[in-house]
């Protein structure tokens, strides 16, 4: 164990990429198909998506579900890359780091997410790594990219793309 295919980095660093690349795809997919709009819906406003015959219970056990499949998928990456997990990967320090990094790359988009952990990850052991008080630093670049970036990196992107709405009503 492993196999011998994905023994080498470069091998398991690939079915890495094409398994994470195949989840945010599933991830868009489904955000795009109804049941993305019902999300949407459920979380806008309990009641209206209730009146309009939406199953809101049903539809957050599955959202809910389907939340716990693409972290078992992530925790099976991790495992895999470590050969085993034990208690103390799931410390404080690791969920602070995870919401860091959703802060950092933003909500507005799925691959927010995945920006602000490569941003993270750089931040942390490319740039920091010979610094005498590294966490200091970190925790100032990270407010300074917040203060900077409030909607997060993906969602400042976006909604830069986005047109500005024409003036409404007489000029």
């Amino acid at each position: 164990w492993p196999p011998s295919w994905a023994r080498s980095t470069r091998a398991y660093y690939l079915l890495s990429l094409v398994i994470a690349g195949a989840g945010i795809l599933a991830i868009r997919v489904i955000i795009a198909a109804p049941f993305g709009y019902a999300l949407r819906a459920t979380r806008d406003s309990r009641q209206r998506a209730e009146a309009v015959g939406l199953v809101v219970e049903r539809i957050r056990w599955l959202a809910f579900a389907l939340s716990g499949m693409f972290a078992g998928l992530a925790g099976g990456l991790w495992a895999h890359l470590r050969g085993s997990v034990f208690p103390t990967t799931l410390g404080v320090s690791q969920s602070v780091d995870a919401l860091v990094m959703v802060m950092l790359g933003g909500l507005g988009a799925v691959e927010g997410p995945v920006i602000g952990a490569s941003l993270y990850h750089l931040l942390q052991t490319e740039l920091l790594r010979d610094a005498a008080h590294w966490r200091l630093v970190l925790g100032m670049a990270i407010v300074a990219l917040v203060l900077m970036f409030p909607g997060g990196i993906a969602g400042t992107l976006i909604a830069r793309q986005r047109p500005t709405a024409a003036p409404v009503g007489p000029s």
